[in-house]
Formats: structure tokens, C-alpha cells, sequence
């Protein structure tokens, strides 16, 4: 499976990346770009939305390492909301103390965006 990356903007300056599939060395430039589109838009606050991802390396983790430095260096708080792959990693590496988790869903319907939703 690939990696889709789907943003959104919500009307409180909140932008969602939602992805979708497998986060590994193949596909990781897909969701730095995203991350980094996003952040040249000014948001308040950065929510990315790893629920429907279904594998993560240490690759695809670095790219969300990536995107939490290059908010902090803009002020921007930068929250994953991880699935089940997502926080497995994040666990057994150690690096939650590096990205922000966020237990409540962000105002976005993933599931609209993991079948086809604006990109």
C-alpha cells in the first residue's frame, strides 16, 4: 500500500494532514512536502493524523521528527494523533517525549479523506 497525505485547514487555523497507508523510506518525501506546504500557511497549530496509517519505519518517523522541529522554530504547537503502527513505534523507540499525542480526534473526518477526499 502507498502513502496518501491529505491537508486541511480548519476555521480555526488548525492544519490537518491526514495519512493514509505506508509511511516508509519510499514514501516519506510525500509527507515532508505536505508538512511543509502547512507550515508556510501560518497555522495556529499542526494535527497530524497517523490513525489510517498501517506500517511506520524509522524513516516515516523522522519525517514527523521533521515536521515538530520546523514548528517549534515557527512557535507552531505540532500534535500527531497516532494509530496503532504509529504509537507501537513511537513507544518501543522512546520518542514520545519528542512528539505531542493528541487522544481526541481532530476536527476532520479521516475516513472521508482515506477514500479519496480533497488533497
Amino acid at each position: 500500500m502507498t502513502l496518501a497525505v491529505y491537508t486541511t485547514v480548519t476555521t480555526s487555523k488548525t492544519a490537518v494532514a491526514t495519512c493514509c497507508g505506508e509511511v516508509d523510506v519510499g514514501s516519506c518525501a510525500k509527507l515532508i512536502d505536505a508538512l511543509d506546504e502547512i507550515l508556510t500557511g501560518g497555522p495556529e497549530r499542526v494535527v497530524v493524523d497517523m490513525r489510517e496509517v498501517t506500517f511506520i519505519d524509522s524513516t516515516g518517523i523522522g519525517c514527523l521528527l521533521h515536521g515538530a522541529m520546523a514548528a517549534r522554530s515557527d512557535g507552531t504547537p505540532f500534535i500527531v494523533l497516532p494509530g496503532d503502527a504509529t504509537r507501537s513505534f513511537l513507544q518501543a523507540s522512546g520518542l514520545t517525549a519528542q512528539l505531542a499525542y493528541l487522544a481526541e480526534p481532530p476536527p476532520t473526518n479521516r475516513a472521508e479523506a482515506c477514500r479519496g477526499g480533497a488533497e
